[in-house]
């Protein structure tokens, strides 16, 4: 009987492990979020930038729908330099397609789609991207 027992609670420990492994990061917190305008370079766009601690995906949302090319994966940083010695860094340039009012978030999400942690700003768009911009749907008469 006791022989049975250690062979079972050996079985559950090595499963509880593996499940460890593979269980998505519960930590992963999304530390700031940074909206920067790109007006000297492109009038209208801006640089997202988020600095987490953990590289599970990054969603940028611009009032609440998923910002084009979200999600992303975060990078380690190894630079002295860096927030804290665990960071990871994400960005993207934003291209806005209207004026006004924008709630933009960074959030992190577990495999399973919840939300892991967050970070917004609001920000209020005055100038929309030039037509050279990658991200604005442009046509030709003919």
């Amino acid at each position: 009987m006791p022989r049975r027992f250690a062979g079972l609670c050996g079985a559950t420990v090595a499963t509880t492990s593996m499940l460890a492994l593979a269980a998505p990061h519960a930590s992963a917190t999304v530390n700031t979020l940074s909206v920067s305008h790109e007006s000297y370079q492109t009038p209208g766009t801006f640089v997202l930038d988020a600095f987490t601690d953990d590289v599970a995906p990054v969603w940028f949302l611009d009032n609440g729908a998923p910002i084009s090319g979200s999600p992303l994966t975060p990078k380690r940083i190894t630079d002295e330099t860096s927030p804290c010695p665990s960071s990871c860094w994400v960005g993207m340039t934003w291209y806005p397609k209207t004026l006004g009012s924008h709630h933009l978030v960074a959030e992190q999400r577990a495999a399973n789609g919840s939300v892991l942690s967050s970070r917004a700003k609001d920000i209020d768009v005055t100038t929309l991207p030039s037509s050279g911009s990658s991200n604005l749907l442009t046509g030709s008469a003919g």
